[in-house]
Parts: structure tokens; C-alpha cells; sequence
């Protein structure tokens, strides 16, 4: 084998050598053009070879990167899309009221204490009575009942005589009556209103009846009581505007006898 050793003089004098055939070298930069150092000597690439390496290198780097982009879009949407609407269908149905399984007979305000403090009655947001609520004696306030929008059976106020409210409007929050409503013998000089504000329902009777100061009806929520409806006997309640326009704005009729005649 003979060697072909090239020198070129520069301007400066340097020479820098170019190995061409089988001269030794120790990288691809010491042989010239279209040529490679393989196993120590220059030598002709074979065809094909850097550019079938290259290209497949290329297309293999590329698949994969573009199934792996691919797979994470897909498992990202489907895991945000799922847990939105769960929750939003979740908060959308859960009931805010607290259901209380309670009878509720009050003579005194540490009566109304108890019931306060059921489970779950302090942290409500409303509360739905499964029972009654008797009220009489030496209660003097009611905000204890504010929670309440619905009893499941009778409501009675009965001779509460130590009332300080005026309207008894600390149940503006009730909606229905499973049983009947009874508001009997109320004399205290404060209660001149009756309001319940959002009550709808009253599934048995609706009694309303010698109440010294009671001077006005609300109710104007109401459209249906199961039973009978009787206002008697208040004597300052005017028969001839107080009662005829419950009746008008309700669309009930009432039994009404000894409330004041000419208003």
C-alpha cells in the first residue's frame, strides 16, 4: 500500500496535511472531503450509509415524541371534563336544609334551647321539623324558630301571654304545615300582627281565635289549608277589611264571627 501524503503552504508557512487512501487518521476532520476515518485510515463512505442512519433516526424521534403529546391531551381532557360536571351536578342536588326529628312543647325559653341545641340544628342553614311545635306559657321570644321551614305536624301558640314580639315574624321562614295551625288565646299587648310571610300550605285547619290585640292578618303566601279556616272572637280584628281581604288574597273562605264589626 503506498501513502499519498498532501502538503499545502499557506501564507503564513503553515502546512496543514490532508490524508487521503489509507493514510492513518483519528477523525473524520484529518481526511478530505467525501472521505471518512474508518478504523484509523481514510477511506470512501459507503453509499447510503450517513444518509439512511440520519433519516431513520429522524422518523423514530419524531413518533414518538408525537404519540406521547398525543396520549397526555387526551387523558388531561377527559379527567378535567369528568370531574366538573360531578361536582357541579353533586351541589346542584344536595339539599340545604337539615331534617330534625323533633316535638318541640315549650313553655319556658330553655325549651326552645333544647331544640337549638339538636345535632345539626346550629350549623343549618334551614331546618325541616319532623314533628310539632307547642308554644305557651312564659316564652318570650322565638328566634330559635327562624330556622324552620317546615313542620310535619300541628303548630300551636296557646295562651302565650309573655310574647314580646309583635308579628311573630320570626316564623317568616316557614313554607308548610303538615297538620293544622292554631293561634289561640294570645294576649300579650306586644303580638298585634299575625304575618307567616312564605307559608303556602297548612294541611289541617287554620284556627286563629281570641287574640285580645291582634289587629291584622298577613298570610300572603298562602293558596291552600286542608281543613277549615275559622277566625273568631279577636276583637280588634276588623271582619269587614282584615278578614275579607285574607279571603280575597288567599281564595279561602273563613268562618269568622266576634272580631270588631264596624272598622
Amino acid at each position: 500500500m503506498i501513502a499519498l501524503v498532501l502538503v499545502v503552504l499557506g501564507a503564513g508557512g503553515g502546512a496543514c496535511a490532508l490524508l487521503t487512501g489509507t493514510a492513518a487518521c483519528n477523525g473524520d476532520q484529518n481526511c478530505p472531503d467525501q472521505l471518512r476515518c474508518v478504523d484509523g485510515v481514510c477511506a470512501p463512505a459507503a453509499e447510503g450509509e450517513g444518509e439512511g442512519e440520519g433519516e431513520g433516526e429522524g422518523e423514530g424521534e419524531g413518533e414518538g415524541e408525537g404519540e406521547g403529546e398525543g396520549e397526555g391531551e387526551g387523558e388531561g381532557e377527559g379527567e378535567g371534563e369528568g370531574e366538573g360536571e360531578g361536582e357541579g351536578e353533586g351541589e346542584g342536588e344536595g339539599d340545604p336544609c337539615a331534617t330534625i326529628n323533633y316535638s318541640l312543647n315549650a313553655t319556658s325559653n330553655g325549651d326552645l334551647n333544647e331544640l337549638g341545641s339538636m345535632p345539626g340544628y346550629a350549623a343549618a342553614q334551614c331546618v325541616r321539623l319532623n314533628g310539632s311545635v307547642t308554644i305557651g306559657g312564659q316564652v318570650n321570644q322565638l328566634e330559635t324558630l327562624s330556622k324552620i321551614v317546615d313542620v310535619s305536624g300541628d303548630v300551636t301558640f296557646n295562651d302565650t301571654d309573655a310574647l314580646t314580639a309583635t308579628d311573630l315574624g320570626n316564623l317568616n321562614s316557614l313554607v308548610s304545615v303538615g297538620g293544622g295551625l292554631r293561634i289561640l288565646d294570645c294576649d300579650d299587648v306586644m303580638m298585634s300582627a299575625l304575618a307567616f310571610d312564605a307559608l303556602v300550605t297548612v294541611g289541617g285547619d287554620l284556627e286563629i281565635a281570641a287574640n285580645a290585640n291582634v289587629r291584622t292578618l298577613g298570610f300572603a303566601a298562602l293558596t291552600t289549608v286542608g281543613g277549615g279556616v275559622s277566625i273568631v272572637d279577636n276583637p280588634l280584628l276588623c271582619e269587614a277589611e282584615d278578614i275579607d281581604d285574607f279571603e280575597s288574597h288567599t281564595g279561602l273562605t273563613a268562618t269568622s264571627s266576634g272580631n270588631a264589626g264596624g272598622c
